[in-house]
């Protein structure tokens, strides 16, 4: 945690982020991730919400990149966890800005491959498409920053004014249906 609220709240900051990369609490809106691979080891196309940079520290890694027509994604879409639930509210929530089609083959048509090594740096944004192989055993560190968007700026301010009206801070109660 100290690491992630030192080191990417600057980063946030010498991006733009500095205003919207904090939670209310003004804890930072961001990830540090260590990824310890094995060679073979593979993670299929999925897209990220957040402004992502990975450190390839050891080792190197095959990336696959594809654009995803997805702009400031406010869920990111991981069909390779199909199982784990969390995929039907992916869809929900991509599908909000336009009808949202996964087709693993023309994404794999599309995409443009890249190697990282040991000292290389690679930003890949929000919304957009990638899977990634080891080529050989290694660590990666993967920084994730997001922005709060206008929706949840404007939301919070709205919850603010509202709680300062006692009757809307009232709980709710149902005695029957018709409530």
């Amino acid at each position: 945690v100290e690491f992630r609220e030192l080191f990417n709240k600057k980063l946030a900051c010498q991006l733009g982020m500095n205003y919207t990369a904090y939670f209310p609490d003004f804890t930072s809106m961001s990830e540090t991730e260590i990824f310890i691979s094995t060679k073979g080891g593979y993670t299929d196309y999925h897209i990220d919400f957040q402004e992502n940079f990975s450190i390839q520290l050891r080792g190197s890694k095959k990336w696959k990149l594809c654009k995803s027509g997805v702009t400031s994604p406010i869920a990111g879409f991981t069909p390779h966890y199909a199982k784990s639930g969390n995929l039907e509210q992916q869809l929900k929530l991509l599908s909000m800005e336009f009808p949202f089609k996964y087709d693993k083959d023309e994404i794999e048509s599309l995409a443009t491959e890249i190697e990282l090594n040991a000292g290389d740096v690679l930003y890949h944004p929000a919304g957009i498409w990638h899977a990634v192989e080891c080529t050989e055993d290694s660590i990666t560190i993967n920084l994730s920053l997001k922005n709060l968007n206008k929706a949840d700026i404007i939301a919070q301010s709205l919850k603010h004014l509202m709680n300062q009206d006692p009757e809307l801070r009232e709980n709710m109660t149902f005695s029957s249906r018709e409530d």
